[in-house]
């Protein structure tokens, strides 16, 4: 993941300083672990090491990710938890998304984690 940011932020300095500048710092283990738990996952490995290189981006500035804001591990856990009051409230019971039979078909799981808003 490493090369990968590295390539990333390079474009960005060119391309996108703006959006270069706003990326956070790392986040700590200990900041992951909390996330993980409250979550009740664990982070595949790529995205362990994305959010070891850059923690997110600060939410005031441009989109990361085609305009969306690459959310910190902190901002991941107040959106899982506003989607996971909706969906414990009921607001999806009924509700289905299109699938091509290789994806869930519900409209928000618990075991998804938002990574843009």
């Amino acid at each position: 993941m490493k090369t990968i940011w590295s390539r990333i932020e390079a474009w960005l300095e060119t391309n996108a300083p703006d959006v270069r500048r706003a990326l956070n710092p790392p986040a700590t283990r200990e900041q992951i672990a909390a996330v993980e738990a409250v979550l009740g996952v664990s982070f595949p490995q790529d995205l362990l090491d994305t959010f070891m290189i850059h923690n997110g981006q600060t939410s005031d500035s441009p989109g990361l990710l085609d305009g969306w804001e690459f959310m910190s591990v902190e901002r991941v856990v107040d959106e899982w938890k506003v989607w996971k009051e909706l969906l414990d409230s009921g607001d999806f019971n009924g509700i289905t998304s299109d699938s091509d039979g290789h994806t869930l078909s519900d409209w928000w799981s618990a075991g998804w984690i938002p990574l843009t808003y």
